[in-house]
């Protein structure tokens, strides 16, 4: 379930990045010419892929524009796994109370979180 964010008041073009959530992402069907959207029937260009959002709704998604904004599973998953282990190690340190320093030279341990 999402949380609902109330945002204030936008001057024109407010910088703004899209959250890290997954979709899917399909070739068009053989004779696939329309989408039927929230929006309604969308057409479908010879090169569009069709996506499905979080809500499992779908729509036409230019190649292109796919290519710029997005990643396939194989790599999101990778990134996941890589956050996973990250997580991990931390939650063992902060259990522990082990320090250990980061790239960032950035301490972590117990006592760098005041506990």
């Amino acid at each position: 379930m999402s949380k609902e964010i109330k945002l204030p008041p936008l001057p024109d073009w407010t910088p703004c990045m899209k959250l890290p959530v997954v979709v899917h992402v399909r070739e068009q069907r053989a004779g696939e010419a329309h989408v039927s959207t929230r929006e309604g029937i969308t057409p479908v260009n010879p090169d569009d892929l069709i996506m499905r959002g979080v809500s499992g709704e779908e729509y036409p998604i230019g190649r292109a524009i796919f290519e710029q904004t997005y990643t396939l599973d194989v790599e999101v998953e990778r990134q996941g796994e890589a956050v996973s282990d990250a997580l991990n190690t931390l939650c063992k340190m902060l259990h522990s109370g082990e320090e250990v320093e980061g790239d960032d030279g950035l301490a972590c341990g117990k006592d760098s979180y005041g506990k």
